[in-house]
């Protein structure tokens, strides 16, 4: 039996479950404090990753059951169907988390920003002392797969990402002075920052967040201007284009009528998603069209998997120099002369 068999994932990603369940069973924030509190007393230990394309919890002490009920505490509106559910354990799990860390599990495979929110994640739970003793193992081998699959191969290098499509799209359309609105200032509301101000040197930029401090923060730094938040019913009219970066529960505008472009990048998402239209953007269309130019990355991947196969390997032999070891000082401590 593998010294890890009790080591398990259960989640939700973007291979099964649209934008709109990734949302609904969204840990961000206070949803991700609140699961914690609740299965931390339960013997929770592990990690929860929760980002745009996935939301995975990574376990042990508890059980799938455990599992689900603390995080249906969290998310009471959200259907939990088995068929959606991806659940597993061992050496999978190592795999699947290897394969995440890399980049290769990406919406936009071979995609940079799901390794820092890795890292985030593992820092949060390292410093509620939630990974002890192998774990820190686990977790250390999932970054250091990573960094050979960076240093070994093309895998994750060119400028390929939503953020980047985005502001290429917004200049085709508008050309180099358009009048943009940036809803948040978390990472992916600044990673659309940095490449609007790369490509687009002219426009106007207007951000907004719930927290005005950050914003005019933002803003300063970003060398636009802060605005207060809409309110759920704004049109947008003074816009070409929104960007919707905003921590939710649920979505709270309403997609504006006029010819205002919507980049929706929320989960949940920023706007009420019902209403079909061509200027409204969510992250699952926004990852189609990226997907169209990553041919230079798609060679990359069978080194990225041979990487990965080496790392599982060399967490084999050292399980099983482990388990020699332990044979060996338990037949020396049982000796005559010990």
């Amino acid at each position: 039996m593998s010294l890890i068999e009790d080591y398990r994932m259960i989640g939700f990603n973007h291979h099964q479950s649209d934008f709109q369940m990734r949302g609904a069973v969204s840990l961000h924030g206070k949803r991700g404090s609140g699961f914690l509190n609740h299965a931390r007393p339960l013997g929770f230990t592990g990690f929860v990753l929760s980002t745009c394309n996935r939301t995975e919890i990574y376990f042990r002490g508890i059980t799938e059951l455990e599992v689900l009920q603390s995080w249906r505490t969290q998310c009471p509106q959200a259907i939990f169907s088995k068929d959606y559910l991806i659940q597993l354990s061992g050496m999978d799990m190592l795999n699947h988390l290897y394969a995440v860390a890399c980049g290769l599990d990406a919406k936009v495979p071979g995609d940079n920003e799901i390794l820092g929110q890795l890292k985030i994640a593992i820092n949060e739970a390292r410093e509620a002392k939630l990974l002890p003793g192998i774990w820190q193992k686990i977790t250390n081998s999932a970054i250091a797969c990573s960094r050979k699959v960076r240093d070994a191969t093309n895998f994750n290098r060119g400028a390929t990402s939503i953020p980047y499509t985005i502001s290429k799209q917004i200049r085709s359309r508008f050309g180099l002075s358009p009048n943009i609105l940036i809803l948040g200032t978390g990472e992916m509301a600044s990673l659309c920052i940095k490449y609007i101000n790369k490509h687009l040197p002219e426009r106007r930029l207007a951000i907004a967040s719930r927290c005005p401090e950050k914003a005019r923060r933002a803003a300063t730094e970003g060398g636009g201007y802060a605005v207060l938040l809409p309110e759920p019913n704004a049109g947008f009219s003074g816009y070409d284009v929104v960007i919707a970066a905003l921590q939710l529960d649920h979505h709270q505008f309403e997609i504006p009528q006029q010819h205002t472009l919507v980049f929706d990048l929320g989960i949940p998402a920023n706007f009420h998603p019902g209403t079909s239209s061509g200027r409204y953007f969510h992250l699952d269309r926004l990852a189609t069209g990226v997907k169209i130019t990553l041919g230079c990355r798609s060679r990359e991947v069978e080194k990225v998997n041979r990487i990965i196969r080496e790392q599982l390997d060399g967490w084999s032999a050292w399980e099983a120099g482990r388990k020699r070891n332990t044979e060996y000082l338990n037949l020396t401590a049982c000796s005559p002369s010990a």
